[in-house]
């Protein structure tokens, strides 16, 4: 059974069986394919399809060129084989919609990002840091905004939907004393917006608790340029007070006389 791979953070990569694809016959195929996966919920009509990819071409040029398209895109991916129920077809192509197949062999990484998400174990490894990255990065459709604008709002959910992931498994580790990869899902969440201040915070404690004080202490200096560079404002009384924590031994203090602590039994 043919196995497909799509990477569509950070970019635009396919892979059938291992070997790269390349057969796409120009960007708006590459944007056809992009779209049907990451919105295969549902069916899409031929004219809205159409509509997205060729808004400014009449109904009949813009529908003749979305077959050309699926043609092309239903031979990179080998679906011109006969149908065969051991090996399911990539695309549903009818007369009148067009749908990614969720049951035919595939990965998406955009899927496993969601997949994450609803997972209740998703605070036990830190989030890849390919799924950080931004859809479809340095892609686009300038005769489209139709496009560019779902591109947009499609860039924005899964933004914001790693930086919720990155944010709680952060969270958690510290509570778990897990200090190694809270510094790593917290790095993360700077990588991809340095303003953030808790994850400043977040990243300082945990450098701090994992003996790095030195590191703890140049990241609150980075915190400070960077707020003053982007947001004109200095680091927050608790960002200080943490400053000042980290400085004088009193953060890794308290952290060590918590640890020694009897956990009481519970009434």
């Amino acid at each position: 059974m043919p196995q497909l791979t799509v990477h569509l953070m950070g970019g635009f990569r396919v892979e059938l069986d291992g070997e790269m694809v390349y057969g796409f016959q120009s960007d708006k195929g590459r944007a056809l394919l992009a779209y049907l996966m990451t919105e295969a919920d549902r069916p899409h009509r031929r004219e809205t399809l159409a509509g997205l990819l060729w808004p400014d071409r009449p109904d009949t040029s813009a529908r003749a060129s979305l077959r050309q398209a699926l043609s092309c895109l239903r031979r990179v991916l080998g679906d011109q084989r006969s149908p065969d129920p051991a090996t399911p077809l990539f695309l549903f192509v009818t007369p009148t919609d067009v749908q990614f197949n969720t049951h035919s062999a595939y990965t998406l990484d955009v899927a496993e990002l969601e997949a994450i998400a609803r997972s209740p174990a998703r605070q036990q490894e830190v989030l890849p840091a390919e799924l950080c990255s931004d859809l479809l990065a340095g892609f686009a459709v300038p005769d489209s905004e139709v496009f560019q604008a779902w591109l947009l709002n499609k860039q924005e959910y899964c933004h914001r939907l790693a930086l919720d992931i990155l944010e709680e498994q952060t969270a958690d580790f510290e509570r778990r004393g897990d200090y190694m990869r809270a510094v790593a899902a917290a790095r993360l969440q700077l990588q991809m917006e340095p303003w953030l201040e808790e994850a400043h915070r977040s990243y300082m404690r945990a450098l701090a608790l994992t003996g790095r004080r030195d590191e703890a202490l140049r990241q609150y200096d980075i915190c400070s340029r960077v707020l003053q560079a982007e947001l004109g404002v200095q680091p927050a009384a608790s960002t200080q007070a943490l400053h000042a924590a980290i400085l004088s031994g009193e953060l890794l203090a308290r952290d060590r006389a918590s640890a020694r602590q009897p956990v009481g039994l519970a009434l």
